[in-house]
């Protein structure tokens, strides 16, 4: 979760939800996803060298199959104090506030953009966000380039995961 917090001038994040100030974007990414991530990848591209196609691996993806029981397990560093694989989350037993990063937003700042993980490649626009991620996914449907994700697009699917887009015109 992001949050715009007004009267504080303030941006608060928990999880892997990314922003932007103007044009400086903050990404961050849970360790455990990072791991699996590139593992995942690393997996793929072992699959790809020895011949296996993308289409077959997208209908099949043996990568996320992989690192799928680590995925699940990880809950157990949610809001945990653990340096090497904590993770803030809001999951209504535990107090997250360790794990809340804060932002000032600096005196003329124009534009914030507070975006979900399924922006690889956030801008302060929609549109090019938009198309940032369609380049990727057309040039990378398995999503194991920079950065990999946990999981790629399936046949079918227009993107490998949700998202959320708000852009909001800070003034004053």
């Amino acid at each position: 979760m992001v949050i715009l917090a007004c009267q504080r001038r303030e941006v608060w994040r928990i999880g892997d939800c990314a922003f932007g100030i103007d044009d400086q974007f903050h990404v961050r990414h849970a360790p455990h996803e990072e791991i699996a991530a590139r593992t995942r990848a690393a997996y793929l591209r072992c699959l790809i060298a020895e011949g296996t196609s993308v289409d077959k691996l997208r209908e099949n993806d043996l990568g996320r199959e992989l690192v799928l029981p680590l995925l699940r397990k990880a809950a157990v560093f949610r809001n945990s104090a653990d340096v090497n694989l904590g993770y803030g989350a809001f999951d209504g037993i535990v107090d997250p506030r360790a794990r809340v990063d804060v932002f000032p937003v600096p005196p003329g700042c124009g534009r914030l953009t507070l975006v979900s993980d399924g922006y690889p490649n956030p801008s302060p626009s929609l549109e090019k966000s938009e198309l940032a991620l369609l380049a990727r996914i057309q040039a990378d449907p398995l999503m194991i380039g920079s950065p990999p994700h946990t999981k790629g697009v399936k046949p079918g699917n227009a993107s490998f995961d949700d998202r959320s887009f708000i852009g909001i015109e800070v003034r004053g």
